[in-house]
């Protein structure tokens, strides 16, 4: 899969293998559409236009908040699509790439809704059976294993038998 690029370059705006990169820049672009981010190199955000205005995405604890595209759980492994949106993994995996998990959905959500999303950093308390310890990968079908997919998807790091380290 060719990188997709969601800045003015390449150096540090792109789909990496296990991560996206945001745009840096140190203030708001001055022209931009809704959905819309990039992080500001100054007060260390990951900021969205919605359409009128530019805000953090961030609430604490690293939750994100992005529109849902179709429905989502509480606790389900969500991929970022390329107009900025998040959804759940396809019945048949087809959407999931080894680059575009970006969490897990906070709550449950609508189509359209704007929905909380657990990134990188944040600890998600909505899983069940997991095992202290060990790390988890996102398999095809949404749900977690300790066993790698195809794509490898790593998920996180199991800290209880109910909450994950996202990307950790």
């Amino acid at each position: 899969m060719a990188p997709i690029f969601v800045g003015s370059d390449s150096i540090n705006s792109n789909v990496r293998s296990d991560r996206v990169g945001f745009a840096i820049s140190t203030s708001n672009p001055g022209s931009s559409s809704e959905g819309d981010s990039y992080f500001n190199s100054t007060n260390k955000q990951l900021n969205v236009y919605d359409g009128s205005a530019w805000s953090s995405a961030g609430a604490g604890g690293n939750i994100t908040q992005l529109v849902a595209s179709g429905t989502l759980s509480d606790g389900q492994p969500v991929i970022i699509q390329s107009d900025g949106k998040v959804a759940s993994i396809a019945p048949d995996g087809s959407n999931l790439t080894s680059s575009n998990f970006i969490g897990f959905s906070d709550a449950a959500y609508t189509n359209g809704q704007t929905a909380k999303i657990q990134i990188a950093g944040s600890v998600d308390d909505a899983q069940t059976g997991l095992t202290t310890g060990s790390q988890y990968y996102v398999q095809t079908n949404g749900t977690l294993s300790t066993s790698a997919g195809s794509p490898s998807v790593f998920a996180g790091t199991a800290v209880s038998g109910t909450k994950i380290i996202v990307l950790g």
